[in-house]
């Protein structure tokens, strides 16, 4: 868990968290940086709303009416304008919340979840933008110009971002030296299963990532401390982390001086690049690490309706008239 962010929970929430991530690690699944970050932001995020409504902060002393008024008030817009948060997020932080208390529960520690027969919140059917293929252009060329240590990691961060089978931001922080093979130009990706436990996955670089990812490999040699550490992305003091990756993309836009692309965004990007191309959706599947065709439906939702007409049009079903 992210250390700063664990200090601003209560000490009882500090507590039943850590024995939680501890008895995940102990049966070897969800020990990944994004999976104890997932259950800190959705215990936080519920803290803060008991303390911003002068109620005690301690979860487990929280009733059912609390965590309904949480859900209420997450559903609310969040600012004058009415933009609401974003359906995945509350989705995230209630699995999560759920998740901690059934722990509870199993350890005794409460005797029954507040959330339990709780329903999850329904998932958002607005489309996740594709970001425009001019934005990362102009990114790309921002960050290529930057000769600094620090450019030369970035560049191939965001080049890898962009391409087919791009890693997550969980997955690109948790990327070792050793799975990176620059002779054969091959990253190995190390995800998770929907049971916790690590998923494997290879793709090979394309010529300017792999340019890319040879020239970070000779500043990164030059960093101190690199040649002990195992991980492939190094940040200033030891390894980039997952917030790392959002920080970094959102500095590098507003230097761009495009919206700001949330890292996942570049993943919705190149998987509307694949079908675009005409790619086989078990290869799409493949490549991203996905076992569901769900996911194919929820990434390529924002263009769909694009491809089929340009699609229909291919076919000329009214030429023959």
């Amino acid at each position: 868990m992210s250390a700063p962010r664990e200090k601003q929970l209560s000490a009882d929430n500090r507590r039943v968290l850590h024995e939680l991530t501890r008895e995940l690690r102990s049966k070897g699944c969800d020990a990944t940086e994004a999976t104890s970050a997932a259950y800190l932001e959705g215990v936080l995020c519920f803290q803060r709303y008991l303390v911003s409504q002068d109620r005690r902060p301690d979860i487990l002393a929280a009733s059912r009416a609390d965590v309904q008024d949480w859900l209420i008030y997450l559903a609310t817009p969040a600012d004058r304008d009415g933009a609401g948060r974003a359906q995945g997020s509350i989705r995230g932080w209630f699995a999560s919340l759920r998740r901690v208390y059934n722990y509870a529960v199993a350890e005794e520690m409460i005797a029954a979840s507040p959330m339990a027969g709780m329903t999850s919140p329904p998932e958002s059917e607005a489309p996740i933008p594709v970001p425009d293929t001019g934005a990362i252009r102009a990114v790309l060329a921002a960050v290529s110009a930057d000769k600094t240590w620090m450019g030369r990691r970035d560049e191939a961060i965001i080049r890898l971002f962009c391409q087919a089978g791009a890693p997550r931001a969980s997955e690109m922080a948790g990327l070792l030296a050793a799975d990176v093979d620059l002779d054969a130009d091959l990253v190995t990706v190390r995800g998770k299963q929907a049971n916790g436990r690590e998923k494997i996955r290879q793709f090979p670089l394309e010529p300017k990532t792999a340019r890319a990812f040879s020239r970070w490999a000779r500043a990164r040699a030059r960093r101190p401390g690199a040649d002990v550490s195992p991980w492939w992305f190094l940040g200033v003091k030891g390894r980039m982390t997952r917030s790392g990756m959002y920080q970094m993309t959102e500095r590098r836009c507003a230097q761009a001086g495009v919206p700001r692309i949330h890292p996942h965004q570049f993943r919705h990007w190149s998987t509307d690049r694949m079908l675009d191309s005409g790619m086989l959706e078990g290869q799409v599947m493949l490549l991203n690490g996905w076992t569901t065709r769900k996911m194919i439906d929820r990434y390529g939702r924002d263009r769909a309706g694009r491809r089929a007409g340009d699609a229909a049009r291919r076919a000329g079903i009214g030429a023959v008239l």
